[in-house]
């Protein structure tokens, strides 16, 4: 025996003296349009979904636009200074050959003054011990075989004969320690 079809009755009742209006749905059409109308707002929600990810990226886009627009105005600003860098330079070395001056000597870093040439170093040889009418006399700390100074191009120089002297007194075997 064949099941009997099941039906849904929807009566509309107008207010003004129209006549009544009834339709009969059956169940398994009932659940067709259910599930059409889940459909259709699944596809209603993917459409918000999306429209909002592509709104989130309209925005970023305006503000890439204006941070591209701040950067071709600071790069416009860097361009002028460029150019007027060059523009110093130019006056620089026309009034450099107006007055005669040539250019600058390199400045020096720190590796090349630290590294100085050998021949600004001079071997000091150490005095002998020496005998006083005491005995001998205690000897000093050793001092360093090797002495390095930077020459100066100083037109103030002390005398010969004042550093002779002082050498003399120092290193003269008669004096008192």
């Amino acid at each position: 025996m064949k099941k009997k079809e099941r039906y849904l009755t929807i009566l509309l009742v107008p207010h003004h003296k129209q006549s009544q209006m009834n339709f009969h749905i059956s169940y398994a059409a009932l659940r067709w349009l259910l599930a059409a109308v889940i459909l259709l707002l699944l596809f209603v929600l993917f459409l918000v979904i999306n429209y909002g990810r592509i709104f989130w990226r309209a925005g970023q886009y305006e503000l890439i636009l204006r941070r591209h627009q701040q950067m071709e105005a600071e790069f416009a600003k860097l361009q002028n200074l460029k150019a007027e860098l060059a523009r110093l330079q130019q006056q620089q070395s026309k009034i450099r050959l107006m007055l005669g001056v040539a250019d600058q000597p390199q400045t020096l870093s720190v590796y090349q003054v630290a590294s100085s040439p050998n021949s600004s170093r001079m071997v000091v040889p150490e005095l002998p011990a020496f005998s006083t009418s005491r005995g001998s006399a205690r000897r000093s700390p050793p001092l360093p075989a090797t002495v390095t100074w930077v020459e100066f191009s100083s037109e103030i120089v002390a005398p010969k004969a004042r550093k002779q002297a002082a050498v003399l007194q120092v290193s003269s075997p008669t004096s008192n320690p």
